[in-house]
């Protein structure tokens, strides 16, 4: 799951009221078995140094902003190439830093590690972040869980014109890992146990939402 630090929090705000000139983002992996949390510094991160690594300087003027619900600004595909073999490197995640003062912006873990070997290996970031509230996110309050043939358990948020279901695939940890357009067809009410623990609403909450 992305998450925004304290640190990366501040500099928005201090944006937003002209405060701080804005600087632009430099996409980082990192190799460091940690998960990102409000109180990280970029310190704590360390950067991959695998052989053909390179980070990613994100130019502000190509960035692209649509307005929504949320709202999103989006950057174009960054491709991380292996140039040497025999190399053994598990890289967690990625991090933006400022090109200039260095602080953290944001940062998330992979789910799951991805391993640089030999040359040509390669994984891609697409640096997307969101602003405001998601149309239809309170349907998750309703707990209206689901479990997609495949098995596949998450969250249906909205419906498109009665066409296709927004879903949402939520891992064990409780996260959103995936969202895409399904045919409602294909989905059936999750199971009480089935919904990960971390997001279980309890039992008397759960029995207004249908679980016995």
């Amino acid at each position: 799951m992305l998450l925004v630090p304290a640190d990366g929090e501040l500099d928005c705000l201090g944006y937003l009221v002209n405060k701080l000139a804005p600087e632009d983002l430099v996409l980082r992996l990192f190799v460091s078995n940690i998960t990102p949390a409000d109180t990280d510094e970029a310190s704590d991160y360390v950067e991959a140094s695998w052989v053909g690594y390179q980070a990613a300087q994100l130019a502000g003027e190509n960035w692209i902003l649509a307005a929504g619900m949320p709202s999103v600004a989006s950057y174009s595909k960054q491709v991380f190439t292996s140039s040497g073999n025999n190399q053994d490197a598990l890289n967690f995640g990625y991090y933006l830093t400022r090109a200039k003062s260095g602080r953290i912006a944001w940062a998330e873990r992979f789910a799951k590690p991805w391993h640089c070997s030999n040359a040509g290996d390669w994984v891609s970031v697409t640096p997307r972040i969101t602003q405001g509230t998601q149309k239809g996110a309170r349907a998750s309050a309703r707990g209206k869980w689901v479990v997609r043939d495949g098995g596949e358990v998450g969250l249906v948020v909205a419906f498109r014109d009665g066409k296709a279901a927004e879903f949402h695939r939520v891992g064990a940890e409780g996260l959103t890992e995936l969202e895409l357009l399904v045919d409602p067809a294909t989905l059936s009410q999750a199971a009480y146990l089935d919904i990960p623990e971390p997001r279980r609403p309890n039992r008397e909450i759960a029995a207004t939402m249908g679980y016995s």
